[in-house]
């Protein structure tokens, strides 16, 4: 401690501290006497259309972004520099919207526009784009399901039960020959894999051209279930037997597996599953094997397979 207390109050350190002082004075001084000037900048300034009717669908792919040049103190540029957000201009359709389908906000009352979001010492320069116009029409609308874009699954030995929206149909607003085409309306691209939990997230929609989606985002819930394999014994039925014959297979019944979600599993019945041995593929006595196939299952049950592809059988007359 001495040692360090020697050093900074040694005379060539003394010396040193001094000229750091008066440095950090002078650049304090340089730098209020560069603020205290007049200077001019360029700020960008975004636009916000509001009150927009729901019918409506404006005919613009986004908003612009104005650039406003401003001259003032060099303090107050400095809060424009490096604000973190600078608050929009809002356009209030209902001012501005004219009866040809048309929104006009003139150079002069988009200047009063810009004005309202400065300070007022703040004077405006110049403002560009001079004046903003934005076609709109009152477009029919569709109700139409909402679907995912993109890749969303679940870990190694779950599967995904089911996507979930809520809400499940937005309304979109267009031209008729746009809605016609117009099945689903997607979200954007998602990427979320290896999904071991039920998972609940918003997404946005993703724009169609010429079109209004209400809303425009919507709540997606992805239900992972754990797989499970089962094995059952599922009578079979014969099929296409003639009148006066009688088809006989050995065995009767024949195991079906099949992979469910854990939570599926006590909703399967055998009865959901229909296995048929075909007559035809006998051929009238000659085939040594009558084989075997599964007509109907579970929409849930995957990977469906028989034990068995083909049997032993009898043909009585």
């Amino acid at each position: 401690m001495k040692i360090v207390r020697d050093f900074l109050f040694s005379a060539v350190n003394r010396e040193f501290l001094i000229f750091l002082f008066f440095l950090v004075l002078s650049s304090a001084y340089w730098l209020m006497s560069v603020l205290n000037d007049t200077m001019e900048r360029e700020i960008r300034i975004p636009v916000q259309l509001t009150g927009v009717p729901d019918n409506v669908v404006v005919l613009a792919d986004s908003m612009p972004q104005l650039r406003v040049v401003v001259r003032d103190k060099g303090f107050v540029i400095a809060t424009y520099m490096f604000r973190r957000q600078t608050p929009p201009v809002k356009i209030a359709f209902p001012t501005y919207a004219k009866a040809s389908d048309n929104i006009a906000v003139t150079a002069s009352e988009l200047q009063k526009l810009v004005s309202q979001q400065l300070s007022g010492s703040t004077k405006l320069v110049s403002v560009k784009p001079d004046k903003l116009e934005f076609g709109y029409n009152h477009g029919m609308y569709k109700r139409v399901p909402v679907k995912v874009l993109g890749v969303v699954s679940a870990d190694d030995s779950y599967y995904l039960a089911r996507v979930q929206f809520r809400p499940s149909y937005v309304t979109v607003y267009g031209s008729s020959n746009v809605l016609d085409s117009l099945t689903a309306i997607y979200t954007e691209r998602q990427d979320i894999r290896n999904v071991r939990d039920t998972l609940t997230t918003v997404v946005r929609l993703r724009a169609v051209p010429g079109t209004k989606c209400v809303p425009d985002k919507v709540r997606m819930t992805l239900y992972p279930d754990v797989m499970i394999e089962v094995t059952t014994s599922v009578p079979i039925i014969t099929t296409n037997v003639p009148v006066t014959k009688t088809l006989r297979t050995f065995p009767s019944q024949v195991d079906v597996s099949y992979v469910i979600g854990a939570s599926q599993y006590k909703k399967i019945g055998v009865s959901q599953f229909t296995v048929v041995a075909d007559y035809n593929t006998t051929a009238d006595g000659a085939a040594e094997k009558c084989n075997l196939r599964i007509v109907r299952a579970p929409r849930d049950a995957r990977n469906v397979r028989l034990s068995l592809s083909s049997v032993d059988y009898l043909i009585e007359q």
